[in-house]
């Protein structure tokens, strides 16, 4: 995938951002597999995309978004203990 093409992207607010392709490409499987109820995978996807792009703004609220619905209802999350 090329990193130079980029693609403009539309966030939530309206605003634009230019993509690389790679970035993109990885963000839309990312919503197919969240269209398809596979958070997990879209999660994967989402991560990649924002590590090709750590700026991509409509990524990250993607992976915000599935991070929200495997939350567990009612459970707070375990902090770590240090050193591990």
């Amino acid at each position: 995938m090329s990193k130079k093409i980029g693609i403009n992207f539309t966030n939530v607010d309206g605003t634009q951002q230019a993509i690389p392709v790679n970035a993109a490409a990885a963000n839309l499987l990312g919503v197919m597999q969240m269209d398809l109820k596979n958070y997990d995978q879209a999660k994967l996807l989402f991560k990649q995309a924002v590590a090709f792009f750590p700026q991509f703004a409509g990524a990250s609220q993607n992976l915000q978004a599935c991070e929200e619905k495997t939350k567990t209802p009612g459970k707070p999350a375990t902090p770590k203990k240090p050193g591990k």
